[in-house]
C-alpha cells in the first residue's frame, strides 16, 4: 500500500525489513536519535516533502552532497525510512546521480539537504550497523536515550 501511495517500488531488502518490523514506535534505534518509521509514518513524511515541492518550496536551493546523490534539495524518489523528529531522515535513494546506485542509503538534513552516503543499499546499511553494534563501536547514551559513537 505504501508503494502505491508513493508510486514507487521499494527494494526487496526494505520490503523484507518492513515485513519483520513496521517501525520502532518512535524509539530511536539508529544513531543519534533516528527512529525507524512505520509505513504510515513513511508515507506521511514523504507526503510532507511532496507538498513543499508542489507549493514551490525549495526552489533554487542546491545542496553540497556527494557525487552519487543528485544535487536537489528533495527528490520524490527518496524513501524516508527514519526520522529524528526534526525534519531529518535516512532515505533509500531510487534516483541517484551518475555513479550512484539505485537503492543507496543517504542521510538528509532539512537545513543542508542530502549530505552523506551511508551505504550502497538498505540491507548493507543494516548489516553494517548491526556489525558495528555487536563490535562495541557504539554505546547507549542514557541522557539522550539514543545510540552514539563510543568515542564521545
Amino acid at each position: 500500500m505504501a508503494e502505491a501511495q508513493l508510486g514507487l517500488s521499494f527494494p526487496q531488502d526494505l520490503v523484507a525489513s518492513y515485513h519483520l518490523h513496521n517501525g520502532s514506535n518512535d524509539c530511536a534505534v539508529f544513531l543519534y536519535g533516528y527512529a525507524y518509521l512505520s509505513l504510515s509514518e513513511l508515507v506521511q513524511q514523504w507526503g510532507f516533502w511532496q507538498k513543499i515541492i508542489q507549493d514551490g518550496g525549495l526552489g533554487g536551493v542546491e545542496p553540497n552532497c556527494p557525487e552519487a546523490i543528485k544535487r536537489i534539495w528533495w527528490n520524490l524518489k527518496w524513501i524516508p525510512f527514519s526520522h529524528n523528529g526534526g525534519g531529518d531522515h535516512h532515505c533509500v535513494d531510487l534516483d541517484p546521480a551518475e555513479g550512484g546506485a539505485v537503492g543507496q542509503v543517504i542521510q538528509f538534513n532539512h537545513e543542508v539537504g542530502a549530505h552523506s552516503l551511508l551505504g550502497p543499499d538498505f540491507g548493507t546499511f543494516l548489516r553494517t550497523y548491526a556489525t558495528d553494534l555487536e563490535a562495541g563501536r557504539y554505546r547507549f547514551d542514557e541522557t539522550d536515550l539514543w545510540v552514539i559513537d563510543r568515542i564521545e
